[in-house]
This record gives structure tokens, sequence and C-alpha cells, in this order.
């Protein structure tokens, strides 16, 4: 089912987030304030979103997705399609929703520099999704068409 006054306050939280207009602080303070609302209901498409925003910042100390908090490409790519998929109307197919912790590498990059990690975290993510039907390329879209549509709309 989607919620779609949920879905709308979402996108807007992660599309000021990814802007940086707001602090990963104000971005987390203001989605979780969403959290009584979605976890009522069955738009698992929130909770994905969220589980995936949560890897993108440091939760140690206040800061904007600017300087060394900027994503790579790839990252703010997906989570353009995150802030997309939120305003679409397409019900949430993945059969995985829960991302919070699934880059737990990242912390610990910042913990021991000086290690580096043999795998992409996009294709981390990727095994991680583990649904041959889905392309996994335009999370959190199922199919490459909707992602397309979606660009166009």
């Amino acid at each position: 089912m989607v919620d779609r006054e949920v879905r709308d306050k979402a996108a807007l939280a992660l599309q000021r987030f990814l802007e940086c207009e707001t602090t990963n602080e104000e971005f987390d303070a203001e989605f979780t304030g969403l959290a009584a609302t979605w976890k009522r209901h069955s738009d698992r498409a929130i909770a994905a979103v969220y589980g995936f925003a949560w890897n993108l910042y440091d939760d140690f100390e206040e800061h904007k997705l600017e300087g060394a908090y900027e994503l790579d490409e790839p990252v703010l790519a997906m989570a353009g399609r995150c802030v997309r998929f939120l305003r679409s109307d397409l019900e949430y197919e993945w059969r995985k929703a829960k991302f919070i912790g699934l880059d737990w590498r990242r912390i610990a990059a910042r913990i021991l520099p000086w290690v580096h990690w043999e795998q992409d975290p996009m294709k981390r993510f990727q095994a991680y999704l583990g649904e041959p039907s889905g392309d996994a390329s335009v999370w959190p879209f199922y199919r490459r068409e909707d992602n397309e549509a979606s660009s166009r709309g």
C-alpha cells in the first residue's frame, strides 16, 4: 500500500538532505518523526529508503553531505532514485527492506583508514538484494522501465 502523504514528506526530507539544506541530525529527526506513521502502515518503501539513507551519513557528528561527507556519484544517483521512487505510486517490490547497518565497512574505514576493502559498496548492495528478477542497478525501482518512466515524468 502506498501512503502518499508520508511518502511526500519523506521524499522532501531526503531531497533537502541531499541538497545540503539540512544536516544529518535534522534529516534523521525529520524522517524518524514519520516513523510512527509508516510503522503502522504497510508501505515498505518508507522503511527501505530510510534504512538505505541511514548508511549515507555519520551519526557521531553533525554534518551536511559536503566536503568529507560528500556522496560518491553512484550512491548519490541511488539516493536520487529513492526520492523519485517515493514520489511515485509504485509499490516497493523487493523482498529486502532492511538496510540499516548494511554498510558496516564504511564505519570501519573511518576507524581504520589504511585498510582497503576489496568489494565495491554497490556490488555488496546488489548481492544483498539477491533477486534475479529485479534489476538491482535501479533500486528502489524493481524494473528499469519504471525507473526510466519516473525520470521522464
